[in-house]
């Protein structure tokens, strides 16, 4: 699905099933974006290591994590976009989303778990793909 915006995709690039690109989003080259992903903001996809995605995690929702041209990697987690470093932040006491501060402590806990988990994958595949996990 190509959502109105400015979005674009070009070349041989492939989006399919329930994957979604919008706003200012480029999917070019020989990329393929599929499944659950979301490609937004400045996103930058030429390739298959230029975005991941994990899930469900949580509370359901799958993360996807893409380049995108003004802040490097983008993570996306149902309705929250923003960098890996605010992902990782909203995860805490302090910034942590009201549905999952209004969870039980134990659902809460093993939800927070989980997307932590996610987030160490995807940092994972970040650091491989700029050149610093080899």
């Amino acid at each position: 699905m190509v959502d109105a915006g400015s979005a674009r995709v070009s070349g041989s690039a492939q989006v399919s099933g329930s994957a979604q690109v919008s706003g200012s989003a480029e999917v070019y080259g020989s990329a393929q974006v599929s499944g659950s992903a979301v490609i937004c903001g400045d996103g930058r996809v030429a390739k298959l290591g230029d975005w991941v995605t994990v899930g469900p995690v949580g509370t359901g929702n799958h993360i996807t994590a893409h380049r995108d041209a003004v802040i490097g990697w983008r993570i996306n987690a149902g309705c929250w976009t923003g960098t890996l470093d605010e992902a990782r932040r909203n995860l805490t006491a302090k910034h942590m989303h009201p549905d999952y501060a209004a969870m039980p402590s134990d659902l809460r806990a093993h939800h927070v778990a989980q997307v932590r988990a996610a987030l160490r994958f995807i940092e994972s595949h970040i650091r491989i793909e700029d050149g610093a996990g080899q």
